[in-house]
């Protein structure tokens, strides 16, 4: 529909976040940062929480991304 107007290849709107289009704010890298400090600290448990279409998801994921997954197992609840 508006793909072809913007002539956009693929669609940057989907109900699914893509890691792909993950544009890493001051806001989001304080909080991967974070993340990525309580996964490798072994802190046990880390809460990511903010409104809805904030990032979440797609920060959850770009955690998973920089994790050795040999080395953590990382539940993401959703």
């Amino acid at each position: 529909m508006y793909e072809a107007y913007w002539e956009l290849s693929e669609p940057p709107f989907e109900n699914s976040p893509n890691p792909k289009f993950f544009y890493l704010s001051p806001e989001h890298e304080e909080a991967l940062v974070r993340l990525v400090y309580v996964v490798t600290e072994r802190k046990g448990c880390g809460m990511l929480t903010g409104d809805y279409g904030c990032g979440k998801t797609t920060l959850a994921r770009a955690l998973l991304q920089r994790l050795d997954g040999e080395r953590y197992e990382v539940g993401l609840l959703t």
